[in-house]
């Protein structure tokens, strides 16, 4: 439980931080990045913001190595693509 708020605190920091940079023109801050380790840090609130109708199922893959990105950005990538595949679902398709 206290991993999840903090996670969530973090999330609601990051997301402060893409708003502010948008609105500035903020400059990328690339780094060096794990995506698996940015894809498994962003699934409890990719769940959490897509709802409880659709199922997140992330598959991974051990060879990737990293990748030079803002991280802010490629959350807000993946939260993008999370929601977009969710609207594209006909009702149907989404679990009960």
């Amino acid at each position: 439980m206290i991993v999840e708020i903090h996670n969530a605190g973090t999330s609601a920091k990051n997301l402060t931080q893409r708003l502010l940079a948008f609105s500035r023109r903020q400059v990328l801050q690339p780094v060096f990045l794990d995506l698996n380790e940015s894809v498994k840090r962003m699934d409890t609130m990719l769940g959490r913001l897509i709802g409880d109708d659709v199922e997140v199922k992330s598959v991974l893959r051990g060879d990737l190595g990293t990748i030079k990105a803002d991280p802010s950005q490629l959350e807000q990538v993946l939260m993008n693509l999370a929601i977009n595949a969710r609207d594209a679902m006909p009702r149907a398709e989404r679990s009960p």
